[in-house]
């Protein structure tokens, strides 16, 4: 009878133990990347000359992954006509790295780790400068764009 009880004991402790490695932990969360930015437009102000010009911007990123953000940069083009500033005339730096204007993307922030739980802001400096040869530009105003693009990997 006591070998019964051992025996009875011992099936019962081994079938616990099979139902606690049965037992699945959950699945890790989907790649989550996010971009933000306070601000919707970047004013350059007036350029009464070529030269060189500057603005920066905060960028918040959230992401439980590795990432990066790319930029782009698009042509100046005259608000109220058809005139444009031509892009080989026209110089892009942001945080350092040239971003051509009308091309394709460049990395300007890149991550091999996710950010905190409250994201990250990230400054974000912007240069800016028209060749000083070249076509001279009909005065007014000109709108460009500034496209940040986050993805995870890098």
């Amino acid at each position: 009878m006591k070998k019964l009880a051992v025996m009875c004991a011992m099936a019962v402790w081994l079938g616990s133990a099979g139902m606690v490695q049965a037992v699945r932990a959950p699945a890790p969360a989907a790649p989550f990347v996010c971009i933000s930015v306070a601000q919707d437009k970047i004013e350059l102000g007036t350029w009464p000359r070529p030269g060189r010009f500057s603005s920066s911007l905060l960028v918040r990123i959230l992401a439980n992954c590795p990432h990066r953000v790319e930029a782009t940069f698009g042509a100046f083009k005259e608000q109220d006509g058809d005139g444009s500033i031509r892009p080989e005339q026209t110089y892009v730096t942001i945080n350092g790295t040239d971003v051509p204007v009308a091309g394709g993307p460049v990395a300007i922030i890149t991550s091999q780790t996710p950010t905190p739980i409250g994201g990250l802001e990230v400054p974000v400096e912007l240069e800016l400068s028209l060749a000083r040869v070249g076509p001279v530009y009909r005065a007014g105003i000109y709108k460009g764009y500034l496209s940040l693009t986050v993805m995870t990997g890098v």
